[in-house]
């Protein structure tokens, strides 16, 4: 499946084509995606939120945040660690889903919610 353009000029994914080979994603829990950030607070409506560990807080931690920004999906890495959070975001209407080694996967995820757009670069070196 490949990205659909938005009217509005943005782009527009399934989350089960962004999570492709990394996790299965119900037919239930599908959403459409119109972005892909790491910081809740550039969480915009229709984004999915990735919650990464960082050194003093894991990203969950501000899951909510970016629930109330109008994220429609948020992945995790599967560290235990982070059961407490896990369990307070069960009762949200959107798809919480692990993704392993999803500190490594990140990257994937972004490359192809914004069309592999490093392949298309020139480099020149002097």
């Amino acid at each position: 499946m490949m990205a659909a353009q938005r009217q509005d000029g943005g782009r527009s994914v399934t989350l089960s084509w962004l999570m492709d080979g990394l996790v299965q994603v119900p037919a239930n829990l599908e959403r459409q995606i119109t972005g892909v950030t790491l910081d809740s607070r550039a969480v915009t409506p229709g984004s999915l939120f990735i919650a990464l560990p960082g050194t003093q807080t894991h990203g969950l931690e501000f899951a909510r945040d970016a629930l109330n920004r109008g994220a429609v999906a948020i992945v995790h890495s599967e560290e235990l660690a982070v059961a407490r959070s896990l369990r307070e975001l069960q009762s949200a209407a959107v798809p919480v889903l692990a993704v392993a080694d999803l500190a490594a996967n990140a990257g994937v995820i972004a490359s192809r919610f914004f069309g592999a757009s490093s392949e298309s670069l020139c480099l020149i070196g002097v």
